[in-house]
């Protein structure tokens, strides 16, 4: 099993802590592939973002629409006029790990991610 950083399951059964994990990475792997930075441009999980920014955009959004239900204040928004043509892809369906092996990784986490929920 690979090191989960964006999760391919609802925003919504993500515990505080793996929601802002995973916001702060998502806005990591944008910086990388935006940028051309070579520090970690070679992960899985950047690799998989490649050509689908506006996928990663999306799940942004989710991302931001539950932490605002959860009461935190989102100051940190993506620029969309600076993604290339090249990287518009709308879809991503490249997964490092199952949905199902993911949900069991939350689970064995021991945290209060909860993988039944099916909001947002």
């Amino acid at each position: 099993m690979r090191c989960m950083r964006v999760w391919d399951l609802p925003v919504g059964c993500l515990c505080r802590n793996h929601l802002l994990a995973e916001h702060r990475e998502l806005h990591a792997i944008w910086i990388i592939i935006l940028e051309g930075r070579k520090g970690y441009s070679r992960h899985p999980e950047v690799m998989r973002w490649r050509g689908k920014l506006l996928a990663l955009a999306a799940r942004h959004d989710q991302q931001v629409r539950e932490m605002e239900a959860r009461g935190y204040r989102h100051r940190s928004p993506l620029d969309l006029s600076a993604v290339p043509a090249s990287e518009r892809g709308r879809a991503q369906d490249t997964l490092l790990e199952p949905v199902a092996g993911q949900a069991r990784m939350l689970r064995a986490k021991g945290c209060a991610c909860d993988t039944r929920v099916r909001r947002r």
